[in-house]
């Protein structure tokens, strides 16, 4: 099973800007990605699929303009509240949890994040069975 969502004009903050922001500030960011994940499933007929055991988590960053690469420190970083968003709640976390993924944790993720030039700024998930 495979699934492919793609957020236009959505640029994630790297690390440096992270670290840098109050934590309402952060708490924000994670708030814009899990509702840029939100709208596309809803533009998909609002089926939410649900991957059980190891997945397959790839993430490309396209930009387009002025926008400079990021390392690849920053860009594994940034890509963190997407991959939040993705997970499943633990425990009694209820917050900004989509549950496409069993857990984030390299025991059951295989994350693979790139970026590349393109003509358009957008942001392309894809998420496959192991």
């Amino acid at each position: 099973m495979k699934w492919t969502c793609t957020i236009p004009n959505y640029f994630p903050p790297s690390l440096n800007k992270i670290k840098r922001m109050h934590w309402r500030e952060q708490e924000r960011v994670d708030r814009v990605a899990h509702g840029h994940v939100c709208i596309e499933l809803v533009a998909d007929g609002n089926r939410t699929p649900c991957f059980v055991g190891r997945v397959s988590v790839r993430i490309t960053r396209r930009y387009s303009g002025s926008k400079k690469a990021m390392d690849e420190d920053n860009l594994n970083a940034a890509v963190k509240p997407l991959i939040d968003a993705l997970r499943r709640p633990r425990g009694r976390e209820t917050k900004r949890r989509l549950g496409i993924i069993e857990d984030d944790t390299p025991a059951l993720m295989d994350l693979d994040v790139k970026q590349e030039r393109a003509d358009v700024t957008e942001t392309i998930i894809e998420v496959e069975s192991a």
